[in-house]
């Protein structure tokens, strides 16, 4: 009888360890090591997503250095104030910190990776896109802020990829979650277009295709089916 109860007990005992190492590797259903894998996942799709962008600029560059500046209704308009340009840097920096505020404190970190993986595609389209109809840039001194690349220039003017990833911010937001965050991410987009327009960063044209090139991402990505291939990826 007692060797029998001491073996029950070892058994229980050691059923609780791996229980308990098993708890340690997962955080509220789900495995650390699978999610740094699809964060690795995400990362490779943003440097693409990078990648994508440094060529089509330079690609801009070097095709097409006469590019022409047309004349804009908005910009007839609404006056030029040069240094609003700043202004946009600072309501596109808001409206990440709003994101990562919402992420941390609604415990989404687990849709971290497929955040990254939207940044990405948001890039490689617009990389796409925007060597298609190069533009002139509208300022000379406007300067544009690249998370991905750091502080560099960019040629490419359609679609505006301040809008479209500021817009892609919002949409990750749920209202029912944070309905605050997603109030202030509206007025953030209203101020970005405004700011861009005002600092000539933008044509007007950008500044829609921006918008709907973030909605269509988004959308595909989560209800269509184009990226299932990718999903697999990044989903924990």
């Amino acid at each position: 009888m007692g060797d029998g109860a001491a073996r029950r007990g070892g058994a229980r005992r050691l059923s609780h360890n791996v229980s308990m190492k098993r708890n340690s590797a997962m955080i509220e259903g789900f495995e650390w090591a699978r999610w740094l894998r699809a964060l690795v996942a995400g990362a490779l799709v943003m440097i693409a997503g990078g990648l994508f962008t440094a060529a089509g600029s330079a690609l801009i560059e070097s095709w097409f250095p006469d590019r022409p500046t047309p004349r804009d209704l908005l910009f007839e308009l609404l006056p030029h104030v040069p240094w609003t340009q700043y202004a946009v840097e600072i309501v596109y920096l808001a409206a990440l910190g709003l994101l990562v505020v919402y992420v941390w404190t609604n415990n989404h970190v687990r849709r971290v990776p497929e955040m990254m993986v939207l940044y990405g595609l948001l890039d490689i389209g617009r990389a796409l896109i925007m060597v298609l109809t190069p533009l002139g840039i509208p300022y000379e001194e406007a300067t544009h802020f690249n998370p991905s690349g750091g502080l560099m220039r960019q040629w490419g003017e359609f679609p505006s990829g301040h809008m479209a990833t500021i817009l892609l911010f919002y949409l990750l937001v749920d209202r029912d979650k944070a309905p605050a965050i997603k109030r202030a991410m509206l007025v953030l987009i209203l101020a970005e277009v405004v700011f861009l327009l005002t600092s000539r960063s933008h044509y007007s044209i950008d500044i829609v295709g921006g918008l709907l090139l973030g909605y269509v991402v988004y959308h595909q990505y989560c209800e269509g089916r184009l990226f299932d291939w990718l999903k697999r990826f990044v989903r924990v």
